[in-house]
């Protein structure tokens, strides 16, 4: 008798258990999406450079970002220190935007990067074959050597006697522009 008599008490104690267990795990996730729009939690979602203009500044994030009362803000912020210039415009009026290597805004604002390109001093250039920028930003290659697949001399052992055997006027034996035999068709 025992044993039927405990099989229905659970049963009755699994539902209540269920319930509150839902009940619980509701709560604590609706108060964590509360609590996550105060702003001691929005500082948390923000990178370290934004937080540190958020104190060096006072205030919140869209006081130094937002240009739209003070339009002197981003070119104090950050400085290109090479040339002295800011680095940051005011773009449309709102919003501080670094033109110098964002594909969305590069040169100027709304400006954007073909599929492929990198935003590399306010220019869109190719990383795989750029002498200037091959494979990163600044990354020049020396001169006579080729860029190809984001590396500089990749192959270029090919490319140098190629361009060689074409270049040489003593090799008058083909008229082709690459130094192969002209095919004869009357043979």
């Amino acid at each position: 008798m025992a044993g039927r008599c405990s099989q229905p008490r659970s049963k009755h104690l699994i539902l209540p258990a269920f319930l509150f267990g839902t009940l619980f795990l509701l709560l604590y996730f609706t108060q964590d999406a509360i609590a996550f729009g105060h702003s001691r939690y929005e500082m948390r979602r923000q990178s370290r450079f934004v937080r540190s203009m958020y104190s060096k500044y006072g205030g919140r994030y869209n006081h130094f970002v937002s240009c739209s009362h003070r339009k002197n803000v981003c070119s104090s912020i950050l400085k290109d220190s090479k040339k002295g210039k800011s680095r940051l415009a005011c773009c449309w009026g709102r919003v501080c935007k670094d033109l110098s290597s964002d594909p969305n805004n590069c040169g100027k604002c709304g400006r954007a990067c073909n599929y492929g390109r990198s935003c590399c001093g306010g220019r869109c250039v190719n990383l795989t074959n750029d002498k200037r920028n091959c494979g990163s930003c600044g990354q020049r290659c020396s001169d006579g050597d080729k860029c190809s697949f984001g590396m500089c001399d990749y192959g270029d052992s090919y490319t140098r006697s190629h361009r060689i055997r074409r270049r040489n006027p003593r090799n008058r034996r083909s008229s082709h522009k690459y130094g192969f035999p002209r095919p004869n068709r009357y043979r």
